[in-house]
């Protein structure tokens, strides 16, 4: 992590240093050079005594603050890589929030944002933005502001980077690798610092509008920021502001026609264990696919009258199957008319968000600060989830008086009694999830220094108030009132009535019941409407409590220079109230019935770090630090832990320097793991190991707590070697490798493994399954333990050239800026003892991580202008590590090494570009128009086949499913 300073002033002492490593060499300009988009390692750009020239301008480099440690030091260079994105690679970054960006290099794999998808109803997580660092998922990776936490946005513990104060942030640093024994728990995977620029003065503003290359999420954004001194500059104030909307796009568009490839996996009907057939794939992958299971107006799914299907106006007549059809799917034929793409989930959920960040602070004397900051935050969101279907669970008797009368005397003649039929219910609304999030965060503190030892030390104390409020309204069908509404007769007078409200003596009646039409559509009204919809609602607040002390400087010197420590106390406390609706807690809706979480704990934590140098300026060795960290960690919950990390930096000579880390990392585990109540959904495609793993048909399913878990422990390792060659000036290049390896890693034992695991003879995971009279499951719950092992290794590689084009040929103007970031990953492990080792690297239809994801980007500036492109790459890879590809010929297919005829997705390469002009006046007001274009030739997203009928056929989390977009504006500065 790397702040440059600049003084207009030379001499002036520049405040806020503390916690963080300083360089103080005119070498350190190279950095700057070097941190033009987001660099990977760059702190490992700085060598000692350098020679380089100064920045362009009247401004002076005064300090290059590294602060991937809490060490201060001079000439400290941080073992642990570390990428910096400056407030120009976020300005020139095509897109409305800085997550966005963030969640576009390589390092980052399965993070949400409003484009992600809006599938996560049971869990109230739509339309926030989350990192995810090394795909470890969200609540493996610590957010700090200003070197900070703040309050998580839900009870996963992550924090919600649209409660931040965009418009103040000036860098964004990654710190890779392990990082618990410096900042704490969660911080296994790596920690992302928002830096904020805290002596901001004068005034600025932005306004910005966008759309995309088809005409809709529409957005915009403005915001405005002023600071200025108080008290004979002894005193600070700054004021931001910021609003942003878009407009979201809910489902499919014929523009976008990769949105109904309808691209689906379907179980083989050709292949049946029972009878030997194996040798042919068990799964296909196919396109012009839809479900048999419903359509539009209902379809009839069993007795002879199978494949009956209902026009719009209830009329019967047959469904016309394809070439290939089995239990759920068919292919072809009238694919097209069940085909479910124009009723899809969100490509970009409606988000409105409006910040505040308002700061003061005060020299109270010449050595002490005092300060206040405010955040507050408040997001609307609004998703689309999926058709509130039924899928082959309506039962439809005889004398149900919507059904036709032709139908009624064929079931007559067949002597039937009642048929089961599927349909997508589109009167009824869709799925849909409206959340209101409000986040206050109040911060105060002193830092200040003093000498001692013959050096200067630093020191600060600081707490902070934080609440984020979540308001959650899940539109869902009422299940219960549905299926009664459905069961309808005529009563005694002859009007259509529900069959429990048929006989005024009837015992279960149920006020209001209003019967439903089942048979095509455009047949019921609001009131009925009103009956059989419900809203599943649930109000949460997450509070953090946090103090800390910390103290740093130099106490003694060596031969190879003086050694620097750092040490500090923190306390926190987390908690989480949960107050859901009445029939939530029944869990009578198709989706959402949320119970509601209540818990709390608290953690207290000590800390030393130190840098000793132990050779400087020697025959064998230009500088050698060895760098060490050790962290007492004590939970209310789950006890105590003990954190460390050893790591060194060595230069053999200037051009090159090599870094080795190890620590053991730790994540406890959060709100949600230990106490949820409940939260849950559908779960479709879920194949029942006692019968031959046969597709079950849809039922709910729950998630809660486990108090008793442990938390999780990592060891981590880095390598890395950084070449700087003084023959080529401008020029930077590394390469780290990195090992990750988490014992007892905390996982859910999901719905399909409970079921596996019961018919393996697990009789606790027996009990977490219920089933009705005649057998059938209605209902899994599941939980998480301390049962995996999580296993990651890769390389992250980093090249740039910076350099002005005079130095290279004398009649050349401007600058270029070229940079290549990479990150490969070998393999992604996870071992849960029980089943074969999963290696998801490649994973591309889920988070991945991608086996190689690289962003490059080439910059050109002569001012007043500037352009930037950039280049966004995603390898190709697999649906999943435990398909085995084959077309024939195939072994036999078994739950962990399953046959299927395709197993492979394309790459995808994205090219982005940035226009910028900046007009300047005599007064000083500085204005900047730009234009930024996301992805300008239009690529579209791999299909992605899914199990599940309704998904988009895409991953979202990983591929651009909007298309070309386009974002302008204009910056003020005065």
């Amino acid at each position: 992590m790397i702040e440059v300073r600049f003084n207009q002033a030379a001499g002036r002492p520049v405040a806020g240093a503390s916690r963080v490593g300083v360089l103080t060499n005119a070498g350190a300009a190279v950095i700057l050079a070097a941190s033009f988009a987001a660099p990977q390692s760059v702190s490992a750009q700085a060598q000692p005594g350098a020679a380089a020239d100064a920045p362009k301008g009247n401004a002076a480099l005064e300090q290059v603050v590294v602060t991937g440690s809490r060490v201060i030091r001079d000439g400290y260079e941080a073992p642990t890589p570390v990428t910096v994105i400056g407030v120009e690679q976020l300005q020139e970054a095509p897109s409305q929030h800085i997550s966005d960006f963030v969640n576009r290099l390589p390092a980052f794999a399965g993070g949400m944002s409003t484009t992600s998808g809006g599938n996560e109803i049971s869990t109230g997580r739509q339309s926030q933005n989350n990192l995810n660092l090394r795909g470890l998922d969200v609540f493996r990776t610590l957010v700090l502001l200003d070197g900070h936490r703040i309050v998580a946005g839900d009870v996963n513990g992550a924090v919600n980077i649209n409660d931040l104060p965009q418009s103040l942030i000036s860098r964004v640093d990654v710190i890779t690798g392990g990082a618990s024994a410096a900042y704490g728990s969660d911080a296994l995977a790596g920690v992302v610092n928002f830096a904020l620029d805290k002596d901001y003065t004068g005034l600025k503003g932005e306004l910005q509008g966008g759309t995309t290359g088809q005409g809709d999420n529409d957005s915009y954004k403005i915001n405005l920021t002023g600071g200025t001194p108080f008290g004979g500059g002894r005193g600070h104030l700054i004021i931001s502001g910021e609003f942003a909307h878009n407009d979201g796009v809910f489902g499919a568009t014929t523009a976008r026609d990769w949105g109904f490839d309808t691209v689906h996996i379907i179980a083989n009907p050709a292949y049946n264990a029972a009878t030997g057939s194996t040798s042919v794939p068990q799964f296909l992958i196919r396109s012009q696919v839809a479900t048999l299971l419903a359509t539009p107006g209902g379809i009839i799914t069993d007795t002879p009258l199978r494949g009956t299907d209902f026009a719009p106006d209830g009329t019967p007549r047959q469904y016309e199957y394809g070439s290939l059809t089995n239990s759920q799917y068919n292919v072809g034929g009238d694919w097209r008319y069940s085909d479910v793409s124009a009723y899809n989930q969100s490509l970009a959920n409606r988000l409105d968000r409006r910040n505040f960040f308002g700061r003061v602070s005060f020299d109270l004397t010449d050595n002490v600060t005092a300060f206040v900051n405010l955040i507050e935050s408040r997001s609307n969101g609004l998703a689309r989830s999926k058709l509130d279907d039924s899928l082959n669970t309506l039962t439809i008797r005889i004398d149900n008086p919507y059904l036709d009368p032709s139908l009624v005397a064929r079931m007559n003649q067949l002597g039937l009694n009642s048929f089961h039929m599927g349909s997508f219910n589109l009167d009824m609304p869709f799925i849909t999830t409206y959340n209101k999030r409000h986040t206050t965060s109040w911060s105060a503190g002193l830092e200040g220094s003093f000498d001692a030892f013959g050096s200067s030390w630093t020191w600060d104390v600081y707490g902070q108030v934080g609440k984020a409020r979540s308001d959650i309204n899940g539109r869902v069908m009422n299940r219960r009132n549905f299926l009664l509404a459905v069961d309808s007769v005529r009563d005694a007078n002859g009007v259509i009535a529900c069959r429990v409200n048929a006989d005024a003596s009837t015992a279960n009646d149920v006020p209001g019941c209003v019967p439903w039409n089942p048979f095509g559509y455009n047949h019921n009204g609001p009131e009925a409407i009103a009956f059989s919809k419900g809203l599943a609602t649930l109000d949460q607040v997450v509070t953090q409590n946090v103090a800390t002390a910390g103290i740093n400087g130099e106490p003694f010197s060596s031969w190879a220079g003086p050694a620097s420590l750092a040490a500090g106390i923190e306390w926190r406390e987390e908690k989480v109230t949960g107050r859901p609706d009445p029939l939530s807690l029944q869990s009578v809706y198709t989706a959402g019935n949320y119970k509601g979480t209540n818990g709390r704990y608290d953690v207290t934590e000590a800390y030393l770090e130190t840098v000793v140098p132990l050779a400087k300026d020697a025959a064998w060795a230009r500088a050698l630090d060895f760098n060490a960290a050790v962290r007492a960690t004590d939970y209310s919950t789950s006890g105590y832990v003990t954190t460390w990390k050893a790591g060194i930096t060595y230069n053999p000579i200037d051009d090159v320097r090599l870094r080795l880390t190890r620590s053991r990392d730790i994540r406890a585990p959060n709100l949600g793991e230990l106490f949820a109540a409940g939260t849950g959904g559908q779960s479709p495609g879920v194949l029942d190991p006692f019968n031959n793993n046969a597709v079950l048909p849809t039922f709910l399913n729950q998630t809660i707590g486990n108090p008793e878990l442990q938390p999780e422990k990592a060891d981590t390792t880095g390598i890395g070697l950084v070449f700087q060659p003084s023959f080529f000036e401008g020029f930077s290049a590394s390469v780290d490798w990195y090992d990750i390896n988490v014992k007892g890693a905390i996982d859910t034992v999901g719905t399909q493994d409970t079921l596996n695991r019961c018919f393996l003879g697990q009789q606790d995971m027996c009990a977490m399954i219920t089933r009705d009279g005649s057998g059938q499951i209605t209902f899994v719950t599941s939980k998480p333990y301390n049962l995996a092992e999580l296993h990651e290794r890769g390389l992250d590689i980093e090249a740039s050239y910076t350099r002005p084009l005079d130095s290279l040929v004398a009649s050349w103007k401007g600058d270029i800026d070229l940079r290549a970031l990479g990150s490969h990953v070998e393999f992604f492990k996870r071992d849960d003892g029980l089943n074969p080792v999963l290696d998801s690297a490649g994973d591309n239809a889920n988070t991945g991580p991608l086996k190689w994801r690289w962003l490059f980007s080439a910059g050109y500036s002569l001012d007043p202008f500037s352009v930037t492109w950039t280049g966004r790459y995603m390898s190709s890879g697999h649906y999943a590590a435990t398909y085995v590809q084959c077309s024939a010929d195939c072994p036999v297919s078994t739950p962990f090494a399953q046959t299927i005829d395709n197993n492979h997705i394309p790459s995808r390469f994205y090219h982005d570009l940035s226009l910028a002009y900046t007009f300047r006046t005599t007064a000083g007001t500085e204005a900047q128009a730009y234009l930024n274009v996301v992805n300008v030739l239009d690529k579209q997203p791999p299909a992605i086949a899914s199990a599940a009928y309704w998904y988009m056929p895409t991953n979202p989390q990983l591929y651009d499913t909007l298309g070309r977009a386009f974002y302008a504006g204009v910056r003020i500065k005065m």
